[in-house]
C-alpha cells in the first residue's frame, strides 16, 4: 500500500504557550523553585544526534505535554544530552524536542518534523528511563529580497511553506499546524519557517525538515499602504514648470494641467521566483542538513482598485449603517494568505459604500442586515446598527433577516455601480436537548452553543480558513427552553455545530463543561457533519441538536505480526458513509497509540465505522477522499458503535 500521509488541520486552534513551567538541569543553570509535585513518577530523555556516531545534545528545549490542548512542561538537556521530569502523574505523555539549527522533532514519528509523536506511557510511581529522541540537523533555504526598484528589502517577513500533494492536488501548509505542541522557544527561534531580512535584504530559514517548500513574503490584509508611482509625463511637466519660475520675469507663464497620474499600486503577497500567483510558485525541494542558497527574489507591485456601490432594500431604500464584506470567492489551496485578505466597508446615509484597496482576483461581496425604513433612526436604533455592523464585521450574523451577495471580479480598475438589493434570508429552527445519565442539564439552555458554519468546499486549510472567518458563521439564538431560530440565511452549504466543533483539534469538539455534541438531525442526516443546502425559499424546521454527559468511546490495543504490543502504527477511523468524510468531521478521526500500544477516540456518533492502522499520519490531509478510498481498498476492520457504546477492539497487523 502506498505509505499515507496524513493529518489534521487547524490552523487555526494552535496551542501557543505564553508560559510553561521549567526544569533546568543543574550544570546549566540556577533552578526555579519547584512546582507543587502532582505525582510519583519520573521520566527520563536523552537527546543525540541523528548522525553515526551520535553525539549528545545539550541545552535543546524538550516540551513534555500531557494532551494537545494542554500547557507543556519545558525543560532543557544538561552536558550529557539529558533532561529528567519528575513529579509526574500517570498518564501518556507526548514529547517534542527544539533547538536551533535542527529540526524540531516530535519522539516517535517516523517523519522529520512533522507531529504527533508516540505518546510515552508513565505508572504511578515508575521511573522511566530509555526514552531517546534523535534530532536531525536542519536544512537552510538562503537568499536575498528586493523591492521593486531592485535595493535590498530589510525588515521582511520572508516564511518557507511546506508544499504536500492531496488528492492529486497540491496543497501549502503551515509550520505551525505541523504539531500542536508549540513553544515560545519555537516561535522566536526561527524554526517555525518565519525569519526577517536583514539591512541587506539578506534572509536565512533554518532547521528545515527534508521536503518540498514554497518561499513567500506575505503582505497581509487590504492594507492601507496604497501608493502611486509618479510618472515620466508628470516629471516632465514639473520641469516645465520649475523652468518657468526661474525664468528671468520671474512669473510662471500658464501651464497645462498637470498629467493623470498612474494608478494606485501595493505591495502583494509575492513568492519565488518573484510572482504573486501562488500556483505560478517555484517549489525548492531540499535533501537532509542541505543550503540551499541564491533563492532571490522582488516584492511585487500590484495595480489596487476601489469596489464601489450601494445597498438598498426590495423597496428601492437606502441602507444605512451596514458592513458589506469583500472576501476571495476560491481561496487558492497553496495561498495560505487569501482566506485571510478580506476587506470591509460600511455604507453611508445613502446607503453608499467603499472597499479601497482591492487587489486583483475574483471576490464575493456579501452584506447580511434588517431593513430600516424610510424614517430615521432613533439613538437606540443606530447603537444596535452599529453593534450588528461590528457583529457582522468579526463573522457574526445572528438577528439579521436579509442578505445579498455578488461576485465580483477586480483587475487593477474600479470597479462601481453596483447594487447589493437586500432579499429575505431563510430560517432554521429547531430545539435544543440534553440527555443526562450522571450530570444534571442545564435549567437554563439560552447558553448552550450553536452556530451555522459555511461547508468547506474542500479539504486543506484554507477551505477551513475561509469557512470560519468574514461573514462565515452565523450563531443561534436559543431561548430558555431550547428553542432556537437562525435566520436571515443566504442560499448556500451549511453545516450546524458548536462554534468550535469544526476545529479538528483532538477533544476540541468536546470543550462545552461536560457536555459532548451528539448529533444535529433534521431529515434523518446529521448536518453536523454533513452539509445541508439552504435554496432560495427553503426554509429548514424541526431540528434537533443533542448534547450528551455519555460520550461513546472506541479503545483498544494494537499488536505486531509478532503479538507484540506497537505504538509506530497511528488508528484511523472513519464513517462508511462517504457523505461524511468533510473537513473536521466528527466521524473522521485519527488515534495515536501510547507507547503501551494502547489508543482512545471519544466522541464518535452512532454509526459503522472503517477502523485501519496506517504506516504514517500526515495532520494536514486526513480528511482527503482519496485517501479515505485507498484505505478502503486494503479491507479495513468493519465496526458499529452505539449511542453512548464504549467498544473495545483490539487490532492486529496483518490480519485482526
Amino acid at each position: 500500500m502506498k505509505k499515507p500521509l496524513i493529518g489534521l488541520l487547524m490552523a487555526m486552534m494552535v496551542v501557543t504557550v505564553a508560559t510553561a513551567r521549567t526544569q533546568v538541569p543543574s550544570r546549566d543553570a540556577r533552578a526555579l523553585p519547584p512546582a507543587a509535585p502532582k505525582g510519583s513518577a519520573e521520566l527520563s530523555v536523552l537527546v543525540t544526534t541523528d548522525e553515526t556516531p551520535s553525539q549528545p545534545l545539550r541545552r535543546v528545549s524538550v516540551a513534555l505535554q500531557a494532551g494537545e490542548l494542554d500547557v507543556p512542561n519545558i525543560g532543557l538537556t544538561d552536558n550529557d544530552g539529558r533532561v529528567v521530569f519528575r513529579n509526574l502523574e500517570a498518564g501518556n505523555y507526548l514529547l517534542t524536542a527544539l533547538r536551533p539549527g535542527y529540526v524540531r522533532t516530535f519522539y516517535g514519528s517516523p517523519l522529520p518534523g512533522r507531529g504527533p509523536g508516540v505518546a510515552v506511557t508513565v505508572l504511578d510511581g515508575q521511573r522511566v528511563t530509555g526514552v531517546r529522541i534523535r534530532m536531525v540537523r536542519g536544512s537552510v533555504i538562503t537568499g536575498v529580497v528586493r523591492n521593486a526598484t531592485g535595493r535590498p528589502a530589510p525588515n521582511q517577513t520572508v516564511r518557507a511553506i511546506p508544499v504536500r500533494s492531496a488528492g492529486g492536488e497540491r496543497r501549502a501548509i503551515s509550520l505551525e499546524l505541523e504539531g500542536s505542541m508549540t513553544t515560545n522557544a519555537a516561535a522566536n527561534s526561527g524554526a517555525m519557517g518565519v525569519v526577517t531580512t536583514d539591512d541587506r535584504g539578506v534572509y536565512r530559514i533554518f532547521g528545515l525538515a527534508p521536503g518540498d517548500y514554497l518561499v513567500s513574503v506575505p503582505v497581509f490584509a487590504f492594507g492601507t499602504q496604497d501608493m502611486r508611482q509618479v510618472t515620466a509625463a508628470e516629471l516632465a511637466w514639473a520641469d516645465k514648470v520649475v523652468g518657468a519660475a526661474a525664468g528671468p520675469t520671474g512669473a510662471a507663464p500658464a501651464m497645462s494641467p498637470a498629467p493623470p497620474g498612474a494608478p494606485t499600486v501595493a505591495y502583494s503577497p509575492v513568492y519565488y521566483p518573484g510572482t504573486a500567483v501562488a500556483a505560478e510558485a517555484s517549489v525548492i525541494s531540499i535533501g537532509p542538513a542541505e543550503e540551499r542558497a541564491g533563492i532571490d527574489f522582488s516584492l511585487q507591485l500590484v495595480p489596487t482598485a476601489r469596489v464601489r456601490g450601494r445597498v438598498i432594500d426590495t423597496d428601492g431604500r437606502p441602507q444605512a449603517g451596514l458592513a458589506v464584506s469583500l472576501r476571495p470567492a476560491r481561496p487558492d489551496g497553496l495561498d495560505l494568505f487569501s482566506s485571510l485578505l478580506n476587506g470591509t466597508g460600511r455604507t453611508n446615509a445613502d446607503g453608499t459604500f467603499s472597499v479601497d484597496s482591492v487587489k486583483p482576483g475574483v471576490y464575493t461581496l456579501s452584506v447580511k442586515a434588517t431593513p430600516k425604513g424610510a424614517e430615521a433612526p432613533s439613538a437606540a436604533g443606530q447603537a444596535e446598527a452599529a453593534r450588528q455592523a461590528i457583529t457582522a464585521a468579526m463573522g457574526g450574523g445572528g438577528g439579521f433577516t436579509h442578505w445579498a451577495s455578488e461576485d465580483v471580479s477586480v483587475q487593477g480598475r474600479d470597479v462601481t455601480d453596483i447594487t447589493l438589493t437586500l432579499r429575505p434570508g431563510m430560517t432554521i429552527s429547531g430545539k435544543i436537548v440534553y440527555e443526562a445519565t450522571t450530570k444534571t442539564a442545564p435549567a437554563d439552555l439560552s447558553r448552550s452553543g450553536l452556530a451555522l458554519i459555511n461547508a468547506p468546499i474542500g479539504t486543506g486549510l484554507n477551505d477551513l480558513a475561509s469557512s470560519i472567518t468574514g461573514t462565515g458563521t452565523t450563531p443561534a439564538k436559543v431561548e430558555a427552553d431550547g428553542s432556537f431560530v437562525i435566520s436571515g440565511i443566504a442560499p448556500g452549504r451549511y453545516r450546524l455545530n458548536t462554534p468550535f466543533g469544526m476545529v479538528p483539534i483532538p477533544m476540541m469538539a468536546a470543550m462545552g463543561g461536560g457536555w459532548t455534541l451528539k448529533g444535529v438531525m433534521v431529515n434523518g442526516r446529521d448536518i453536523a457533519d454533513a452539509p445541508i443546502d439552504i435554496k432560495p425559499g427553503g426554509d429548514v424546521s424541526g431540528v434537533v441538536a443533542t448534547f450528551t454527559d455519555r460520550p461513546s468511546e472506541l479503545s483498544g490495543t494494537v499488536f505486531d505480526g509478532a503479538g507484540r504490543v506497537t505504538p509506530n502504527f497511528p488508528i484511523i477511523v472513519f464513517s462508511t458513509d462517504r457523505s461524511y468524510w468533510t473537513l473536521g468531521s466528527r466521524r473522521v478521526q485519527q488515534a495515536r497509540p501510547a507507547s503501551d500500544g494502547k489508543f482512545k477516540v471519544t466522541g464518535l456518533p452512532a454509526g459503522e465505522y472503517f477502523v485501519c492502522a496506517v504506516t504514517a499520519v500526515d495532520r494536514t490531509e486526513v480528511y482527503d477522499p482519496a485517501f479515505l478510498e485507498q484505505l478502503m481498498a486494503v479491507s479495513p476492520l468493519k465496526i458499529t458503535i452505539a449511542d453512548g457504546e464504549k467498544k473495545t477492539q483490539d487490532l492486529r497487523l496483518g490480519g485482526g
